[in-house]
């Protein structure tokens, strides 16, 4: 159960992070201005952006603080400082500024998935490129992270040994870093090169996210992997030892237990001693439990 928690949780909060990636401020901010820059230039020649610019001073005035614009049925406030300002070149980044006032930093009074499922059409897609997605994303990113320690803590808790719980946690990064191996593959399939560069940028560092973390968390797997498998191969040796010697093995979780006294009561049979005289028994996992002497009377 831990493990299946640990690497379905592990998994999501990578995709949680890269949705974050792509719904952040910057991101959007790239992608509307590549959107709008390749919308006024199959709309308009150079000229007539420029003709378009003068348009916009002339609705602005030389007293107007804004005007409003539609985009896509979205009604935007654009500022007339910068488009007395500003040249043609400047009008998607003006635009830009403008649609991120008015719809990404929006306030909803909804939570995400409310918001998302009740929009309609494009307003799906407005909902989803904004901050109260991108706070969304974030705060799901670590809610999947904390589950999946919690799986690290199951798997500690059912296995008990700690050489053994580090090989099985190494598997399970391993297994949830596979997709390392595919994002390449499922990149190549997404046209990024025909789309807008303002929209190739945010999706190809989404899909270099995905690729750095998954191949981190495979990479980090394996280390711990064969690290447990490596101690766990010598652990028995380095009992054996001790066990002759008489030194004490150190074991976490189980406290010392009875005396020699008590556990001949029980029958005796059990109790085994060390070179040195020192009394120990042997658990059903067949691990040393040292003993304490019995007081001579």
């Amino acid at each position: 159960m831990g493990s299946l928690l640990f690497v379905v949780f592990l998994g999501a909060a990578v995709m949680a992070g890269a949705l974050a990636t792509l719904t952040d401020e910057q991101g959007v901010r790239s992608v509307l201005s590549g959107v709008f820059d390749e919308a006024l230039r199959d709309k308009y020649s150079e000229q007539d952006l420029d003709g378009v610019r003068i348009a916009l001073q002339r609705e602005c005035g030389p007293f107007a603080g804004t005007i409003v614009q539609d985009f896509g049925g979205i009604s935007v406030e654009v500022d007339c400082s910068a488009v007395r300002l500003g040249q043609a070149s400047d009008l998607p980044a003006l635009f830009t500024d403008a649609y991120m006032d008015k719809v990404y930093f929006q306030t909803y009074s909804c939570s995400f998935m409310d918001c998302f499922s009740q929009a309609q059409g494009a307003g799906k897609a407005v909902v989803l490129f904004s901050k109260h997605a991108n706070s969304f994303f974030i705060t799901m990113m670590w809610v999947f992270g904390a589950l999946a320690i919690i799986g690290v803590i199951m798997i500690f808790a059912s296995i008990r040994h700690a050489f053994s719980a580090l090989k099985v946690i190494g598997i399970d990064m391993a297994l949830a870093g596979l997709p390392a191996f595919f994002v390449g593959g499922l990149r190549n399939l997404v046209p990024i090169e025909s789309v807008p560069a303002g929209v190739a940028a945010p999706l190809d560092s989404v899909f270099s996210f995905l690729s750095a973390a998954y191949l981190a968390i495979f990479g980090i797997g394996i280390i711990l992997a064969v690290a447990g498998f490596v101690l766990a191969s010598k652990w028995p040796a380095v009992k054996a030892r001790k066990a002759a010697t008489g030194e004490r093995v150190q074991r976490s979780f189980t406290p010392r237990l009875g005396t020699e006294a008590q556990y001949r009561k029980k029958g005796g049979h059990g109790v085994h001693y060390s070179d040195q005289g020192q009394p120990y028994i042997k658990d059903r996992f067949g691990r040393v439990r040292f003993i304490r002497k019995s007081k001579k009377k």
